[in-house]
């Protein structure tokens, strides 16, 4: 009894913690979507009403930044606090996250090996591997294990949200070498990454996604959910994130941009920022507008794909799955995200989460609640 108390007050203190500093963001944005307010008219009781059976304390900034960016109200757009803190520790099994979202793990467990980029060098929990799952014991030649390859990603296996610590290394000679100068050595990834990470191919992109952004790998982020009810994967709206000018990656919070992507697979006529403020034309070619390059190509087998994906997660029901085409044409899985999924991007757009699967959502993360499950933060 006093164990499982002492649980819940842990868990209590983090999620007020988590409160502060997702308050604190949307503030920020808020701020910026009401010089340019273009939807006067809110219902904040009835939105509040909406979320109360799963907190009392529910903050309204939310709702009305996204609705004053896209000019769509919605009682279903998603706290991102409570999303954080209360729905996806629910519908994601956090002690099982750091496992299935390692790099590492994904030729291990997922049946569609071939659909992620190609490992070259691996580090699991300090030990160097090869591609096959080998262990290396002599490190003295591990250039060896990269051939002719004349780009390496590397990129920690585990937690590279939001672009962080990914690096792109290019062939000079026998070496490789990053944009600061510094070598690629074993020196140099011990002390830069510690343990956990993984060495790849670099993935040259299909010539649609390269346009988008010549200096980044830009992917379509898709979001997939399992039922609560019926357990069948649907997949929702997705965003294509394209990198800001010179940038190595695609990420909104590393200075690019997200643009809607509607169930045809057609992009929205502008994209956002992380701050909410529209584009309508490529950042890196302000002449080419969004709705010129309307169609992202292979749309339904990336959808295919990620559907297929996700149903082989039994222990998580939100994922959100970043993928690209290579220039082989080839649909590419980069990276399955199943914790702290942004939720920003494609709400602001006017699209709650959840859509029609909004009730089901809030019962059946009620229901826990009322069973006492204690889920991990």
């Amino acid at each position: 009894m006093i164990k499982s108390r002492l649980s819940e007050l842990k868990k209590w203190y983090l999620l007020s913690k988590k409160r502060t500093a997702y308050q604190s963001k949307i503030q920020k944005i808020y701020k910026i979507s009401e010089k340019s307010k273009i939807y006067a008219d809110m219902d904040i009781y009835g939105y509040k009403n909406r979320w109360s059976i799963l907190d009392s304390n529910i903050n309204e900034t939310w709702y009305k930044t996204y609705t004053n960016i896209s000019g769509k109200e919605s009682h279903d757009y998603v706290p991102e606090d409570l999303y954080y803190g209360i729905i996806e520790p629910i519908l994601n099994n956090n002690n099982f996250a750091t496992a299935y979202a390692d790099k590492n793990f994904y030729n291990k467990y997922y049946s569609e090996t071939d659909v992620f980029p190609e490992t070259l060098l691996r580090n699991i929990h300090g030990d160097f591997y090869d591609s096959d799952y080998h262990n290396i014991e002599d490190l003295s030649k591990f250039e060896k294990y990269f051939g002719f390859e004349q780009k390496l990603v590397i990129k920690p296996s585990i937690d590279s949200w939001g672009g962080k610590n990914i690096q792109i290394f290019y062939r000079k000679n026998k070496n490789f070498y990053n944009n600061a100068g510094e070598q690629l050595t074993i020196k140099y990834l011990l002390d830069n990454y510690k343990q956990d990470f993984v060495i790849q191919k670099y993935i040259e992109s299909d010539k649609y996604f390269q346009y988008l952004n010549p200096t980044s790998l830009n992917t379509i982020r898709m979001y997939t959910y399992r039922s609560v009810k019926t357990n069948k994967v649907v997949v929702f709206n997705s965003i294509v994130r394209i990198g800001g000018v010179d940038s190595e990656v695609d990420n909104v919070s590393s200075g690019g941009v997200c643009c809607l992507v509607n169930h045809n697979g057609e992009l929205s006529d502008y994209a956002l920022d992380i701050y909410g403020n529209k584009f309508y034309t490529l950042p890196s070619k302000p002449s080419v507008k969004f709705s010129d390059i309307r169609k992202v190509p292979k749309y339904n087998e990336i959808k295919a794909l990620t559907s297929k994906t996700a149903s082989e997660n039994n222990y998580q029901r939100l994922l959100g799955f970043d993928c690209c085409i290579d220039n082989e044409g080839n649909v590419k899985i980069v990276e399955i995200n199943n914790r702290r999924i942004d939720i920003n991007c494609f709400q602001l757009f006017g699209l709650p989460l959840f859509g029609e699967y909004t009730d089901e959502v809030i019962e059946y993360c009620n229901q826990k609640r009322l069973e006492g499950y204690l889920y991990s933060l």
